[in-house]
């Protein structure tokens, strides 16, 4: 058994033993491919993440306040972990934002995604007046919205990248944005590019285009292509979240 903070524990200690190891032996994934159940878009805060992996940051901090409203109470600070002693200053970890919370012995990882080539955001699930929910390894919390900071859509995420189907999509593809006339038809592939989003209402949708990827040009004379519109959110998900039903790959065709 590897205990990576060197400590020997024996089992009646094993509560302290656990309050002992450091904490990133209990790192989530926080660089992980899937995006969460109600993504609406990625937060970049340069002045918490840097502008790179071998960036400097500034070591700023922000106050996560329970709902958005500066009166509202703190449940804690958004933070950049220090790196551990020896680590590699270019390593990925060294982007992790952390959250400590009053009361807890260490701070926690906050989960994020890649929105380009080395460069992760916070993952927002809703938007209000200069003020953002994040998600937090455990919960959610509210940020307002830091000088220079960018919220990345959903929507736009997936236009200049290759997009990938998510099982909330049903397979169906829409004539018009509008449920009523989406249909099943068959599919040259399920490879397919993103040529633009638009929202009605509350809803998102992606105008699609099946058997041809973000990489290709126009589709060549004879080429099968089915065109049409898909939903951006699917069924509800956990804690009642809508999922997405498309994601990206931010390195590339």
């Amino acid at each position: 058994m590897n205990i990576s903070s060197g400590v020997l524990c024996r089992l009646s200690q094993v509560a302290l033993c656990v309050l002992a190891i450091a904490p990133a032996a209990f790192a989530t994934d926080t660089h992980g491919s899937l995006p969460p159940d109600g993504t609406i878009g990625l937060l970049d805060v340069p002045a918490l993440l840097g502008t790179g992996a071998c960036t400097q940051r500034s070591g700023a901090k922000y106050v996560l306040r329970a709902t958005p409203s500066n009166a509202a109470p703190s449940i804690g600070t958004l933070e950049a972990q220090a790196l551990p002693a020896g680590q590699n200053a270019c390593s990925e970890d060294g982007l992790v934002p952390h959250v400590r919370k009053a009361g807890d012995p260490w701070p926690a990882p906050v989960p994020m995604r890649e929105f380009a080539p080395g460069r992760a955001g916070l993952i927002a699930i809703e938007q209000r007046s200069g003020w953002i929910r994040i998600l937090l390894g455990n919960g959610d919390a509210w940020l307002a919205q830091p000088p220079g900071a960018a919220l990345h859509d959903y929507g736009r995420l997936g236009l200049f990248t290759q997009p990938t189907l998510l099982p909330a999509w049903d397979g169906r593809v829409c004539e018009r944005k509008s449920v009523d006339s989406c249909r099943t038809v068959a599919l040259p592939s399920r490879t397919f590019r993103i040529n633009r989003s638009e929202s009605v209402g509350p809803e998102l949708w992606f105008q699609v285009e099946f058997g041809l990827s973000a990489c290709d040009g126009p589709a060549k004379p004879g080429q099968a292509v089915v065109r049409g519109w898909i939903p951006g959110y699917g069924r509800a998900g956990l804690f009642g979240r809508r999922a997405l039903t498309t994601w990206w790959r931010p390195r590339g065709c």
